[in-house]
């Protein structure tokens, strides 16, 4: 603090010239080291809050990679999707051929056999994509 810059500007603004060895720079020493001492806590908080701060900014990428997951997740319920649709048309060839089949051979109980056929083939099937969307939501509660 320079002392005489002081002087200069209390002599301009007040028209009062004081002294270098004025009791009222002991004041004025007082009230910046009392100033200093409530302030440093808080500027220790704020050098705190800006290294969070700078430690949120690594999270940035955040975004990118949740739209890699979601696009990895998206490629994957396409894929169970046309599996699944692989999987009916199989059923329903499945199913055409052996009510083809039974009509030829003159079963009468066609109803039946029918509903046995696709019953078995539908367990086989919901089985397997049953496993598949376990899997998909257990990879979606990764994300």
């Amino acid at each position: 603090m320079d002392r005489s810059k002081l002087i200069a500007a209390l002599v301009e603004r007040l028209e009062v010239k004081i002294d270098q060895d004025d009791p009222a720079f002991v004041l004025v020493e007082l009230n910046a080291l009392v100033f200093e001492e409530l302030v440093q806590p808080l500027l220790d908080r704020l050098d705190e809050v800006a290294d969070s701060v700078s430690g949120l900014s690594k999270l940035s990428n955040l975004p990118k990679r949740l739209d890699e997951k979601s696009a990895a997740l998206d490629e994957q319920i396409t894929r169970l999707n046309a599996s699944k649709e692989i999987l009916i048309a199989e059923i329903a060839v499945s199913v055409k051929k052996k009510l083809a089949n039974d009509i030829e051979a003159g079963v009468n109980s066609t109803r039946d056999r029918t509903a046995a056929i696709v019953n078995k083939m539908l367990t086989k099937h919901v089985i397997v994509l049953a496993v598949l969307l376990i899997g998909v939501q257990i990879a979606l509660k990764f994300v």
